[in-house]
């Protein structure tokens, strides 16, 4: 046998030749991106994204890339990722440019807000979803979203500020978003900042939400691989968490059949449940309900909770930008143990720099909002690109152009937001990815400031925060489906505030 093979190694050898030379002429000689800067070979290209996905680092591969190659270059035989200011304002200024196939890896039970492709459906759930989310809406959840995680939250950090504990804030900020996340959508916290234990805290619905958001990278990447024979434990989570879902629908429909009380009246499942198309009078179906409250859940807990966790741990590393914004909250709001309203906070200017220069740096959604070309292709930064191929704006190489942030785009400075020109300002936000931009921009983003600037400001007024030098974890950015810590944990130790 083994004298068969070998007599035959020369075919095989042969034939494995002239298969990869094949494959580097249709892929790379003679493809219709062939001209675009990028790794020479499509077998380098696909072991980039390989090693980056398994490394969990593929942010900083493709910046380094686009610091070799410039403003467009390639990433696979059919995409490119693009950093250049014309090319992400085209790419988000019209409905021609849909987004990709990737987004059905998204699809949680059904298409949904987020996930859906189809235009047209698009804009019937903006014009029934998108009351939900408009600030006199988000504005009359406020008050749950204070008492049910904000200060909550504020309670488990004294209690670990008055026994000079560390404690791991990433942890505790999460079950924030989770407990603000279920009162304002079904009107039931998950209560999990009311536990006493860590291990007493964690329901099921963490393990269903950290596997079904795994689940959505895992299809993304195997495709058809990604199967429940394969996987049965992220398939069984994301039945589990359809099935809460279609438990909470319900519920809330029998609510709405009745008088219900007046804070359930205010919580977005009611409202979804209540709200009609204005073009056709058409109300969602059970199964939309299931499956935008599903997206509701995943798109509102990660999201806030590492940016808030991202940004303390900036501020910390830069002492200097934390004094300046601590001296600001001092100002605003001088009881600390005052009440804080979203009113009074809004329009604080540090506060407000000091995140979006978080979530410039630090972006949660790293990997940005990926766009496939329409009929007939488009031409992006000097090159065609053809029909259904796909273009990446990564919002994390987009907030690191120097002609768009200045110099220093590695550095945390929020004074940039502050100190630039109306001029320069203008394309600041215009670049600014972080909530997406155009008609595929994120559409919770109102309910996602206010979160994040009560929690942020109520946290730094009311305790002084420190990171214990026996304490400290790596921090080392990481694409874990979202830009997390490497090591999964933020551990600090606070103090009361003086004054």
């Amino acid at each position: 046998m083994f004298s068969l093979l070998f007599d035959w190694w020369p075919v095989i050898a042969a034939a494995l030749a002239a298969w990869l030379i094949a494959k580097i002429v249709q892929n790379d000689v003679m493809s219709p991106l062939a001209k675009i800067p990028g790794p020479w070979c499509f077998l380098q290209r696909r072991f980039d994204m390989v090693i980056g996905i398994v490394c969990e680092d593929a942010p900083h591969r493709f910046l380094r890339q686009y610091h070799k190659y410039g403003p467009i270059f390639r990433l696979d035989s059919d995409s490119v990722i693009v950093a250049d200011v014309e090319a992400v304002r085209l790419l988000h200024s019209s409905n021609r440019f849909r987004k990709a196939e990737h987004y059905k890896a998204m699809e949680f039970h059904q298409d949904n807000i987020f996930s859906t492709r189809d235009v047209d459906y698009h804009r019937k759930m903006i014009r029934v979803v998108g009351p939900t989310f408009s600030n006199s809406s988000i504005n009359g959840m406020e008050a749950m979203i204070y008492e049910t995680g904000v200060e909550k939250l504020l309670d488990k950090v004294e209690k670990f500020a008055t026994s000079s504990d560390t404690f791991d804030i990433l942890q505790y900020i999460t079950y924030m978003t989770l407990d603000i996340i279920g009162k304002v959508v079904f009107d039931s916290s998950f209560d999990l900042l009311l536990a006493e234990k860590v291990e007493e805290a964690e329901p099921p619905v963490i393990k269903w939400l950290r596997e079904v958001s795994a689940l959505g990278m895992l299809r993304y990447v195997l495709g058809p691989l990604c199967n429940r024979w394969v996987f049965p434990s992220h398939f069984a989570s994301d039945k589990s968490l359809i099935e809460f879902a279609r438990n909470a629908v319900r519920k809330c429909e029998e609510k709405a059949g009745q008088a219900a009380q007046e804070s359930t009246q205010k919580t977005i499942l009611y409202q979804l449940i209540k709200a009609e198309d204005p073009e056709t009078g058409e109300r969602l179906t059970e199964d939309q309900l299931i499956a935008e409250s599903v997206i509701q859940i995943m798109a509102g807990t990660d999201t806030v909770a590492l940016t808030t966790t991202w940004t303390l741990h900036l501020l910390l590393e830069n002492p200097h930008t934390y004094q300046l914004l601590v001296k600001e909250l001092c100002v605003a709001l001088p009881d600390r143990n005052a009440r804080v309203t979203h009113s009074q906070l809004k329009s604080l200017p540090y506060l407000n720099a000091v995140l979006y220069e978080s979530m410039r740096i630090l972006p949660v959604t790293a990997s940005g909002n990926p766009k496939q070309m329409p009929p007939g292709g488009e031409t992006i930064c000097g090159h065609h690109i053809p029909e259904k191929y796909v273009v990446y704006p990564m919002t994390y190489i987009v907030h690191r152009m120097k002609e768009v942030y200045g110099p220093d785009p590695e550095e945390f400075r929020p004074g940039r937001w502050i100190d630039a020109s109306a001029e320069q300002l203008d394309l600041m936000r215009r670049m600014f990815l972080g909530f997406s931009l155009g008609s595929r921009a994120c559409v919770g983003q109102t309910l996602a400031w206010v979160e994040l600037r009560l929690a942020l400001a109520t946290l730094l007024r009311r305790f002084d925060f420190h990171v214990p030098d026996d304490a400290k974890v790596d921090m080392t950015p990481v694409l874990q489906f979202t830009l997390r810590p490497r090591a999964r944990q933020f551990l600090v130790k606070a103090e009361p505030r003086a004054m």
